[in-house]
């Protein structure tokens, strides 16, 4: 939580200092927005995306998606 703070008090001076600070709206007082944040103690990984199979030809392709648009049309999407 208290990192959440910190990352929220060094955006909230980011923001302030391009567009101007709008005062009196400050509840992050008290936090230090030069304190650094620790580093994560897990490391994530995201699952790889699967090959795309080419199974169809670029005509085969095309066609699908031409039926899919005037499906799409067709519904008003």
């Amino acid at each position: 939580r208290q990192e959440e703070v910190l990352l929220e008090r060094q955006i909230n001076r980011d923001i302030d200092a391009r567009l101007g600070d709008d005062s009196g709206t400050d509840d992050l007082a008290g936090i230090d927005p030069d304190q650094e944040i620790a580093k994560p103690e897990a490391k994530w990984t995201f699952a790889q995306a699967e090959p795309v199979k080419d199974d169809k030809s670029k005509e085969e392709a095309l066609a699908e998606l031409m039926t899919m648009l005037v499906e799409y049309r067709e519904q008003g999407l």
